[in-house]
């Protein structure tokens, strides 16, 4: 177990070193993508264990497995996207204190005041990836166990 979580942390690192390299045109330190690696592991295990508790307190025997699958999915949901909103945040300050080309990169994104736009909404996908791709593959691992 510890060795799959070990390749998982290179590989998320290796991720946001490459990604980010390749769409924004500042480059990314190695100390700001360690520390956003660092943050996804902690987030993706938090999600995880609180899936996996969800999981636990359901009774199988009640309800069809689809059905008891969709439920405790449900009830992760909220968690799930507040996660995901703090991982963006944090990630973002960790931009800003450690990657200042590539902060000044995102900062600029709009200077006439709009909130969203097209260099914010990228660092947000690229940082929310590897979160939903751990969660779609512990749900998947949970619906094949539990069948």
């Amino acid at each position: 177990m510890a060795g799959l979580l070990i390749g998982w942390g290179i590989g998320t690192f290796v991720y946001f070193k490459i990604v980010m390299d390749w769409v924004f045109d500042a480059d990314i330190t190695l100390t700001a993508a360690a520390l956003i690696t660092a943050l996804e592991a902690a987030l993706a295990i938090f999600v995880t264990g609180l899936h996996a508790v969800q999981l636990l307190n359901y009774d199988w025997t009640r309800s069809s497995l689809l059905l008891g699958f969709r439920t405790a999915v449900a009830r992760t949901a909220l968690v799930l996207v507040a996660t995901i909103l703090f991982d963006i945040v944090c990630a973002r300050l960790v931009v800003y204190g450690f990657s200042k080309d590539l902060n000044l990169e995102i900062q600029n994104f709009c200077r006439s005041g709009c909130f969203v736009h097209g260099t914010i909404l990228r660092f947000s996908l690229i940082v929310t990836v590897p979160l939903l791709l751990h969660y779609a593959i512990m749900v998947v691992g949970t619906y094949r166990t539990a069948r």
